[in-house]
């Protein structure tokens, strides 16, 4: 996964001359135009954190000598792994008779190219910056493609994978002034004025999405072909979505070591309160729930040990933990100082040290994830397994603190494999009789007062294996019913509701009587309730028949009442269950559309379905998420997965056929099988 997080320092660096001294053989370009539109893109104010300085190489833009490129590639300063560099070299170039490329400078002589700068040097000085792994090297000069001749086999192949190399024009060919930037400039000015919430969800680009419509541009107006050197085959810091549009899917603010669990921004408004409660009238802040915050407090800065925290399906497990998580960040703290003054138990000012996701994680990534916290730098050499050598190194750190460190860990009954993970991670950092951190682990169950086999299973095992504590937020001890009631009460007294005050406590009162401790439940059934155009009252009839329903059938109520075409209602469904379907955090935007169009025999799907269906408030029923760089979107709960991943009917009255679900996995992994071969090769 990409953490940009870990990119402290971003450079544009460009090499341009407009004069030559041989102007008998050098005429004058006009480069200027084309660096700014490269630099345009780059340094936009807009990007914020994603933003390019142009500064400190500025120098390079205006007719620079041999020697002073050299040194400030070589020596002006170190380029580290917390470093993202593009450079872009325009001008002329040419094609010298021993073969090698030259990028010519204002003082070169044609007659002899001593003064001239060697194009495969450029890249070895930028290659000999051995912790550079995040790079985009533009040519875009003359005959730049004659470069892929002139670099040794093992200098090309050792580059590093996040490097992205483009030559605007293949050997022997000449390069059109303005023509690969201006293309790259009428593909930034598209995405920053499109409506597609598809072209929008990314904060960066993948190499292809960048460079497909670059070439397609110059290829519709007769222009160059480029030449790919090297591309990463995941989105590069090097390429920032102009047109990134955050939206509410994605977490607050908070230090990278917290950010896995923390709040989602959609949570931190009355909008659509579906997932956990808000207290509405006084600021956006998670309430309620006291009983079980202080018992969380206490385990997260109390004496060393273990606690599994579990509970049914929507009980609100993990917004408990990502309120622990998130009020304990420093940045959070200060952004929301007036509010958590308000909303109490509050945990103090760094009660969390370090908070994971283990969905779809290996034991590897988790424990790398939190050596990276800890300033770890690599497992250690000798271990025989990467992800025992990452804990080798995190438990020297811990040795070495003064004070316990806090860990919590959620939803790891969907690490990929939740044994392992236990064993090879969890045992070795947090010994049974020897604790050393304070670890909270995150774990479901389900079904009333026990749990089903598999989530019972890791449980035990869990509590056996690490002397675990069990705070199961469900139970009596953990649980207040008017929490729950509450939220419910929130959620009918929403603008447009046609609930009164009056009303909204005996309603609220007979939604929790009947949601099964569950908020998934209560929150669905709220919001049909707040969204109807009239207010049953309680002892309804028809209000019994509301709280009867499972949450499939309020989801097939939403989509009933939200869209009145049975094209789209089945539209809508098909793209939520292949979302539901995808393994991991989700299923990423680009590959949504096969998943779909998998699994509903004789229909198709593209992006714009993807993108209809996103700008719709349906979205709400999904979270946003980043894996392997990728953005990908999931059902925001665990239930509400499992349930579209059956394949409910939810686009009709249950009379059409549903694929079943392994006949539907069948087909998204024959769909799959072929991309997963293409990126092996």
């Amino acid at each position: 996964m990409i953490d940009d997080s870990e990119i402290l320092r971003r450079y544009f660096i460009a090499i341009a001359t407009d004069v030559y001294e041989a102007n008998g053989t050098f005429a004058a370009l006009d480069v200027d135009q084309e660096v700014a539109s490269i630099r345009g893109w780059l340094t936009d104010q807009a990007l914020g954190a994603r933003r390019f300085d142009a500064e400190e190489y500025a120098a390079l833009a205006h007719r620079p000598s041999l020697d002073q490129i050299k040194h400030s590639i070589l020596k002006q300063r170190r380029f580290t792994d917390g470093d993202a560099v593009v450079v872009y070299v325009t001008g002329h170039g040419i094609t010298a008779t021993d073969n090698g490329h030259f990028i010519v400078l204002h003082d070169t002589d044609p007659l002899d190219l001593a003064d001239a700068l060697r194009t495969a040097d450029l890249i070895r000085w930028l290659a000999a910056h051995q912790g550079l792994t995040q790079a985009m090297i533009i040519i875009d000069v003359c005959q730049a493609g004659q470069l892929a001749d002139n670099l040794p086999a093992v200098l090309t192949r050792d580059l590093p994978e996040g490097w992205f190399v483009i030559l605007s024009a293949h050997a022997g060919v000449d390069a059109k002034l303005g023509a690969f930037s201006g293309a790259v400039a009428e593909f930034v000015e598209h995405l920053r004025h499109s409506t597609d919430a598809v072209a929008r969800a990314d904060e960066y680009l993948e190499p292809y999405r960048f460079i497909k419509p670059v070439v397609n541009y110059l290829r519709d107006h007769d222009l160059q072909k480029p030449l790919i050197l090297t591309q990463p085959y995941q989105p590069s810091v090097c390429l920032p979505n102009p047109g990134y549009e955050p939206g509410g899917l994605e977490q607050v603010v908070t230090d990278p070591a917290r950010r896995d669990l923390a709040i989602l921004k959609q949570d931190m408004t009355t909008h659509w309160a579906v997932r956990a409660p808000v207290l509405a009238g006084v600021g956006p802040v998670f309430t309620g729930r006291t009983v079980v915050m202080q018992e969380l407090i206490d385990a997260a800065t109390g004496p060393p040990g273990t606690f599994v925290v579990s509970g049914r399906a929507g009980s609100g497990k993990s917004s408990v933990l990502a309120r622990l998580v998130t009020c304990s960040d420093p940045g959070f703290r200060a952004d929301h100082a007036d509010v958590l003054a308000i909303a109490t138990p509050v945990p103090p000012e760094g009660a969390v040290d370090i908070a994971v996701l283990a969905t779809g994680k290996t034991s590897e990534q988790i424990a790398q994830q939190i050596g990276r916290v800890l300033g770890v730098q690599g497992p250690r050499p000798e271990a025989t397994t990467a992800a025992k050598g990452w804990v080798d190194n995190i438990r020297a750190v811990i040795a070495g603190r003064d004070r316990p460190l806090t860990l919590v860990v959620d939803a790891l009954d969907e690490a990929s494999d939740p044994s392992a993970v236990l064993s090879t991670v969890l045992e070795r950092l947090n010994p049974r009789g020897h604790p050393s951190l304070r670890l909270l682990l995150g774990v479901r169950s389900s079904g009333g007062e026990q749990t089903d086999e598999p989530a019972r299973e890791l449980a035990s095992v869990t509590i056996g294996l690490l002397g675990a504590r069990q705070i199961r937020i469900d139970a009596d001890d953990w649980w207040d019913p008017g929490d729950l009631r509450a939220y419910v009460g929130q959620v009918l007294a929403q603008p447009g509701s046609p609930y009164g005050p009056a009303q909204i406590p005996s309603v609220a009162a007979a939604v929790e009587s009947e949601a099964g401790r569950s908020y998934l439940v209560a929150g669905l059934t709220a919001r049909t309730l707040a969204e109807s155009t009239e207010a049953l009252a309680a002892g309804d009839p028809r209000l019994d028949v509301v709280l009867a329903q499972g949450s499939a059938q309020l989801v097939a109520n939403d989509l009933r009442t939200s869209l009145h075409d049975a094209r789209d209602r089945r539209r809508a469904s098909i793209l939520l269950r292949a979302c539901a379907l995808a393994n991991g955090r989700g299923v990423p935007v680009r590959i949504w559309p096969l998943l779909a169009s998998a699994i509903a025999p004789n229909s198709s799907y593209g992006d714009s379905d993807v993108a209809w269906l996103l700008g719709h408030r349906l979205s709400g029923y999904l979270v946003r998420d980043i894996e392997d760089g990728l953005t990908v979107y999931r059902p925001f709960h665990d239930e509400l997965r499992r349930v579209l991943a059956e394949g409910a009917p939810l686009d009709s009255d249950g009379t059409a056929g549903v694929m079943d679900q392994a006949e539907a996995q069948r087909r998204i992994a024959l769909t799959l099988l072929p991309l997963a071969t293409w990126g092996a090769g």
